[in-house]
């Protein structure tokens, strides 16, 4: 008798890993986030190798990662 559900009888299914969910942020918003002034802001990113866009206009934004409970996730300097 043939299974019905082909050649995945029997046999494990891989499941995927969920990705980060994450969301961008100006330079203000990265200020309040990270809890930095704006003058320090751009060599705060570089300290710790954080990646950064700096467009025409001089604006930093940056791509952070969702925690859990939906909020960007604080970074603290003792974890990098």
């Amino acid at each position: 008798m043939k299974s019905i559900h082909g050649k995945l009888s029997g046999k494990r299914v891989k499941r995927r890993m969920r990705q980060a969910r994450r969301v961008i942020l100006r330079d203000g918003e990265l200020c309040a986030h990270f809890g930095v002034e704006p003058t320090a802001l751009e060599s705060f990113l570089q300290e710790r190798s954080l990646p950064y866009h700096k467009d025409a206009n001089n604006d930093l934004w940056a791509s952070i990662e969702i925690g859990a409970h939906g909020s960007p996730s604080r970074v603290n300097s003792t974890d990098i």
